[in-house]
């Protein structure tokens, strides 16, 4: 005989079904609820991310917009300074070549400036530094020189150094002068005035160097004119140069009528004396 299940479905629309069925049917209309508030809290939470999501797309967009003209602006500036830097590359060649050009003449104007004769005007303006100063060295440290009103004195040691109390030490004295002409006398005196002994010239003792030296202190430019006359007038033999109030003179021999130097060119013509 066949078990009789005891949970029948109901059979008619007017039936009320069982107990066991209502709470199954409760469990899934639970279940149904639940997952249904889990979808619209999904749906709602996907509704917020919405606006996210596109404020982010919209803000990639903008950066990409940006990078890219960023990007456009850095081939631009790169483009400009490869410009700049080539054209700087040129300028400073062309500032070699026009420095080099300046060089070459600076140095052709150096040398027609020292080829070119002292002229008038020239001398007018080396007349008004010219302070008519003679120097006259070789004096003795025993002669007493501060009661020369007119004389600037300066202590000067010995080609070979020496101790204070050796003869051979010696002063220059630096005498400025009224004028040019009172120079040119004094000078046109020095080789006579070098005959006498500097014994005799002071009144004293003296076994040291026995000459008094006297030379001009003339302008620099007539200065350095008057240094290169005295070496050419060693070299080619011919007595010293002279000078005449701020002109160089010099002569073959020493009857010779008086050649004015004005520049190294009259030098350079120079012959050696055979006499």
């Amino acid at each position: 005989m066949a078990r009789k299940n005891s949970k029948t479905a109901p059979s008619g629309d007017d039936a009320v079904p069982p107990a066991w069925f209502r709470a199954y049917e409760s469990r899934l209309n639970d279940r149904f609820d639940t997952v249904e508030n889990r979808m619209n809290s999904l749906d709602a939470r996907f509704g917020a991310l919405n606006p996210r999501c596109e404020e982010i797309s919209r803000r990639q967009a903008e950066q990409g917009s940006l990078i890219a003209e960023n990007s456009r602006e850095i081939r631009e500036l790169d483009q400009l300074i490869s410009s700049e830097v080539a054209d700087m590359r040129e300028h400073l060649t062309d500032s070699a070549n026009e420095i080099s050009a300046l060089r070459v003449d600076l140095n052709a104007a150096a040398a027609a400036a020292a080829s070119r004769p002292v002229s008038a005007s020239h001398l007018g303006l080396l007349s008004s530094a010219d302070t008519c100063e003679v120097r006259i060295a070789g004096i003795p440290p025993s002669v007493k020189t501060d009661s020369v009103a007119a004389a600037e004195v300066e202590s000067q040691s010995a080609l070979v150094s020496a101790p204070a109390s050796s003869s051979s030490a010696r002063r220059t004295m630096v005498v400025c002068l009224a004028s040019a002409g009172a120079r040119d006398t004094l000078l046109a005196a020095a080789p006579r005035l070098r005959l006498l002994t500097i014994g005799s010239i002071f009144g004293i003792d003296h076994d040291g160097p026995n000459r008094l030296h006297m030379s001009a202190i003339l302008p620099g430019p007539l200065y350095d004119l008057y240094k290169k006359c005295q070496a050419a007038c060693r070299t080619l033999w011919y007595p010293p140069p002279v000078v005449r109030g701020i002109r160089i003179f010099k002569r073959q021999a020493q009857k010779s009528p008086l050649i004015p130097i004005t520049c190294e060119a009259n030098l350079a013509k120079l012959k050696p004396n055979s006499s």
